[in-house]
């Protein structure tokens, strides 16, 4: 089990196109065994704004943001 808090669901308001990518990421995230903590510090954003992304709350982001997150994966 890893440490921290539990990543909550994706919102409710989230569009199918957004879905259709936050899924698998999300997928990922949690097959990848990291914390929250552990990806902040390889992609360099706040473990609330990793949040976000991940529950599609917030505003819409970048595709550079995006980008940041998936990258670790396939680095790390």
């Amino acid at each position: 089990m890893r440490p921290g808090r539990k990543l909550g669901p994706i919102a409710e308001n989230v569009g199918s196109a957004h879905r259709a990518w936050l899924e698998p990421m999300r997928e990922t995230y949690l097959r990848s065994g990291l914390t929250l903590s552990e990806l902040s510090l390889r992609v360099l954003l706040a473990k609330s704004k990793i949040s976000e992304l991940l529950r599609g709350t917030g505003l819409y982001p970048r595709w550079e943001i995006v980008l940041r997150p998936s990258s670790a994966y396939w680095s790390g």
